[in-house]
């Protein structure tokens, strides 16, 4: 990086983001990489799902994303066949249940 640089400043944060994603790619190449495991292609697609580590909703992993089942165990779709959420599940429910907890439907 140059002299000048500074941390913590959005454009060179996001300048050095880039820098070491592109390092990461160029290093596992699929073509040039020597063991096949270890290939990362340059495809936000494929990056997006290599780096999904679970279906948190946040960073911090205090809420993970359920679809909401009813009795038989089959999803809760709206009319227009989107997940159903229901009024009852209020911020305080949320805030009840702390952090590091799953919630489940």
């Amino acid at each position: 990086m140059e002299d000048d640089f500074r941390a913590h400043r959005a454009d060179q944060d996001t300048e050095a983001t880039y820098r070491v994603l592109q390092g990461q790619l160029d290093k596992y190449n699929p073509d040039t990489v020597e063991e096949e495991s270890l290939a990362l292609p340059n495809d936000m697609n494929v990056l997006n799902e290599e780096s999904k580590m679970n279906d948190f909703v946040d960073f911090a992993g205090r809420i993970v994303w359920q679809d909401m089942k009813g009795t038989d165990g089959k999803p809760l779709l709206d009319a227009n066949g989107k997940p159903h959420l229901t009024g009852d599940f209020q911020l305080r429910e949320i805030q009840r249940m702390g952090s590091n907890r799953r919630f489940a439907s």
